[in-house]
């Protein structure tokens, strides 16, 4: 149901924030309120071999899909 745009990125301390785009869209009726059904992953790419995740934050989401009869 959720579309993510992009869905990895790499961001550096001087950048600026980089805007992420969220596309929702439902087959059938559906509410969502305050969900946490996606997680932004953080991992620093400096510790281990290939990086380590550093934090789990969880995005939430609020969503009303309605079909007219």
């Amino acid at each position: 149901m959720f579309t993510i745009s992009p869905m990895t990125g790499r961001l550096t301390a001087t950048e600026r924030p980089t805007p992420v785009m969220i596309t929702f869209c439902a087959r059938k009726e559906i509410f969502l309120k305050d969900q946490a059904l996606l997680f932004c992953h953080v991992i620093e790419p400096n510790i281990g071999m290939s990086g380590e995740a550093i934090a789990r934050i969880p995005i939430l989401l609020s969503a009303q899909a309605a079909f007219s009869r």
